[in-house]
């Protein structure tokens, strides 16, 4: 679990830029689901744009509300997407994200993946 307190300082930090509007933030009432694949785990954070950008860790085996879109990577392609090292699209790509859910949510996220970057 070395990358995903990483990811999780990134995640917490974007959504209290959004807050602050410092960064665009994702379509109102838009959820995103992420799995994180590191080694033997799998970590799971909803990133939540209903009513405030929020950012949650769920808990393993805790029950996930559901989600516009959702989407798997490793935790060395989460970090290098948060990071900038690595675009969405790439990723894509090369099959290092899996992505679930309408095109419009997909878009949105590549938004998510922008306000990272500017703080990264």
């Amino acid at each position: 679990m070395k990358l995903v307190p990483q990811l999780q300082r990134l995640l917490n930090e974007y959504a209290q830029r959004c807050e602050a509007q410092q960064v665009p933030v994702p379509q109102s009432g838009i959820r995103f689901l992420w799995s994180i694949e590191e080694r033997e785990s799998r970590y799971r954070f909803m990133l939540d744009f209903r009513q405030r950008a929020r950012v949650e860790l769920l808990t393993e085996g805790a029950h996930a509300p559901s989600a516009d879109c959702e989407l798997v990577t490793s935790a060395e392609d989460a970090l290098a997407l948060a990071e900038g090292r690595l675009s969405g699209q790439r990723a894509f790509l090369e099959g290092r994200i899996q992505i679930a859910g309408p095109f419009a949510a997909v878009i949105q996220f590549n938004s998510v993946l922008d306000g990272l970057q500017q703080g990264s």
